[in-house]
């Protein structure tokens, strides 16, 4: 079985010399180990590019590349993400559905975990309408001025466990004013691997074109 290593191609390289030629001389021994140490070289790089040119095994910058070559700068590698996880997101996002509400649906909830609201003005079960669906003043349903066309309303939701460390939330203990864990904050201090940019652009890659989609992103 072939190994690769200095030894396996010394020794592959002494079974095609000649027999009446002196294989074991310090000289003979020297070329040889200098042959098979770049042979080993190029062939362990040639094993280390093989995995590296399929997702499955590709690994590192490797697959930042890989992700570039499909995607573009749409869908990088999130903060201290490892391989395994971007890896899946890849292979999820290659045959990934799109322009539907369904697929819409789901790519949110891939993305965020959970569950959006999405409401199409020209879908009555999402509206309500006269004698049809379940509607009732500030209950169920909404209201949409008529001519609304090609658009869509989506409310898409944050991870749970995004926000800023060591920080209290509105009205949870303990905090105070000048004590505790209170403080004024602006959205560069909040953490968490995805970014509201993030799911914006992914919502826009996936909706149908000439749709306007009016994008609320809460918490």
């Amino acid at each position: 079985m072939a190994t690769g290593d200095v030894q396996d191609i010394i020794n592959r390289l002494r079974s095609v010399m000649p027999p009446w030629f002196p294989s074991n001389g310090p000289v003979v021994t020297a070329l040889l180990t200098g042959l098979a140490t770049s042979g080993s070289f190029i062939y362990g790089y040639i094993q280390f590019m093989r995995t590296q040119s399929r997702i499955a095994t590709a690994s590192g910058g490797f697959l930042d590349l890989i992700a570039n070559d499909y995607f573009g700068t749409n869908f990088l590698r999130r903060a201290a993400e490892p391989d395994s996880v971007y890896r899946a997101r890849i292979l999820k996002e290659l045959l990934r559905p799109r322009v539907t509400l369904a697929a819409l649906t789901q790519m949110l909830i891939d993305l965020t975990g959970r569950t959006p609201s999405i409401i199409e003005p020209g879908t009555p079960g999402n509206i309500g309408a006269l004698d049809i669906g379940t509607l009732a003043l500030d209950e169920d349903g909404c209201s949409i001025n008529s001519g609304v066309n090609n658009q869509i309303f989506i409310t898409a939701f944050r991870p749970i466990g995004n926000g800023v460390p060591l920080v209290s939330g509105a009205d949870s203990f303990p905090s105070g004013l000048d004590t505790g864990q209170l403080s004024l904050v602006d959205l560069s201090q909040i953490t968490g691997n995805l970014t509201d940019a993030e799911i914006r652009a992914q919502i826009l890659r996936t909706v149908a074109a000439g749709i306007d989609a009016e994008i609320t992103i809460s918490s």
